[in-house]
């Protein structure tokens, strides 16, 4: 029973990923052991732990990563595939690097 001035808190719809083939789940599998890049990896793995049927806020605490982000690279992949994983790079500027013998890289 609710009592008077408390908020019922909003619960999310768990976001569930219909099953792969065997093909697609091989390739999954793939490239979260060949992912030599930490984030890309982990973001692997979520999909890999939503497969088993894992829901975004037990995944989130697996993966040390927030509940957000688990949703939205679930959503992505829903929507994407597995190429649409990996983090992208924001569009902008590209870092430069310092010349040699330069000590800013002001100067």
């Amino acid at each position: 029973m609710w009592k008077v001035g408390e908020r019922k808190e909003e619960v999310p719809a768990p976001i569930t990923l219909p099953p792969v083939d065997e093909q697609r789940e091989s390739e999954l599998h793939q490239r979260y052991e060949e992912a030599t890049d930490a984030e890309a990896r982990a973001r692997y793995q979520m999909i890999v732990l939503a497969q088993l049927g894992h829901t975004a806020p037990h995944i989130a605490r697996l993966v040390l990563r927030s509940e957000d982000t688990v949703a939205r690279v679930l959503n992505r992949f829903e929507a994407g595939g597995l190429d649409a994983v990996p983090r992208r790079t924001s569009p902008g500027a590209s870092v430069r690097s310092r010349q040699p013998g330069k000590t800013s890289c002001y100067g």
